[in-house]
Parts: structure tokens; sequence; C-alpha cells
């Protein structure tokens, strides 16, 4: 018995020298940051390459990334301020009921990086009234949901379960009329196999 506990340790010990637990321990989670990405079709000596450049969130993935992307000359400064002075004189304003939920999203976060970045009297109030829509919106929504709601309450939230006496009730009728059906079936094919 001791010699069968001593060789399954030698076993395990030798299937643990693998490094599993000392290489286990890498990424995010344990704060280790990816490798410095490369220069990524950017032309340090272009001035206007960063103009066409965009940089996601993805790109923010480490200090050293936010540290290597250059800070705006004043004509790239100028360039943005009339870019966000158009888009936000160009909001759809008779059209917000038929943008789609994406595009909303899309147009509410812009203006709001816009309002935010140059507080000026026009920006926040775009920003105030599409957020005055957006809530507006909602409580529409939330309305819409009470009425289905107490209309018929199990099919809204739990579509397979009744929880209400009416639905119990309803359920137990069609487990009532399924078992009825089965019998009948199997009562037909017992009088068919005499």
């Amino acid at each position: 018995m001791k010699k069968i506990i001593l060789l399954s340790v030698l076993v395990c010990s030798v299937f643990a020298l693998n490094d599993f637990f000392e290489d286990s321990k890498n990424g995010y989670f344990y704060y280790r940051e990816l490798p410095p990405e490369t220069e990524k079709n950017i032309n340090k000596n272009d001035k206007n390459s960063t103009l066409t450049k965009v940089i996601s969130t993805a790109d923010y993935n480490s200090t050293f990334t936010k540290m290597s992307i250059p800070f705006e000359d004043k004509k790239q400064r100028q360039y943005r301020r009339e870019q966000e002075k158009k888009y936000v004189d160009n909001i759809p304003w008779h059209d917000l009921n038929n943008l789609s939920a994406d595009e909303y999203r899309r147009l509410m976060d812009t203006t709001r990086e816009i309002a935010v970045a140059t507080p000026s009297k026009q920006y926040v109030k775009s920003y105030a009234s599409l957020q005055k829509f957006w809530v507006d919106k909602s409580e529409k929504f939330a309305k819409v949901w009470s009425v289905a709601n107490l209309e018929n309450p199990d099919e809204l939230i739990y579509p397979k379960f009744e929880f209400s006496a009416s639905g119990r009730k309803i359920r137990y009728k069609e487990k009532k009329k399924r078992i009825r059906i089965s019998l009948q079936s199997l009562k037909i094919l017992w009088v068919i196999s005499l």
C-alpha cells in the first residue's frame, strides 16, 4: 500500500513540473499589460495622419498606448471643432423617432462627448434635448410594459410558466385535454390490436 501511495506521489509530482502554476497567471486579470503595439499605419512625420486614424477604445488597452497617442496641433484641433459643430448642427431632430437603437445610442454618446469636451450653450442644449427625448421614449416603454403586464401578466414575463390563477386554470385544462387525447389514441390502438 505504501508503494502505491509513493508511486502516485511521484507520478503527480512529475506532471506538476510542466510550469502550469508558474505560467498560468498571465493576462489582463493579473494586471499584466499586453505588449506595446507596433505602429499602425501611422507615419509620425505626417501631421494629417492622425485626422484619418480613428482610435477605438480597444486601442486604449494600456498606459503606454495612451501615452504614445500624440496631442492635436492647432490645425487638427480647429478641424475637429469644425466637425463637431457640423455634427451638432446636423442632428436629425425631425426624424429621431425613426432612428434605430444603435444609431440613437451613437448619436447620444457622440453628442455627450462633444458637450462635455466643449461645454458651449448650443452643445449642452442639444445633449439635453436628446436626453429629454430618450427619457420620454423610455417612459412610453414603461407605460406599454405595464399595460401589457396588466392584460396578460404570464405571457409578458414568463411565456412558458403561468403563475396567475387564470394561467394555472388554462394550463390544467390543456394538460387534461392532452391526457384525454392520448388515452383515446391508446384505446383505439388497443381495439385495433384485438
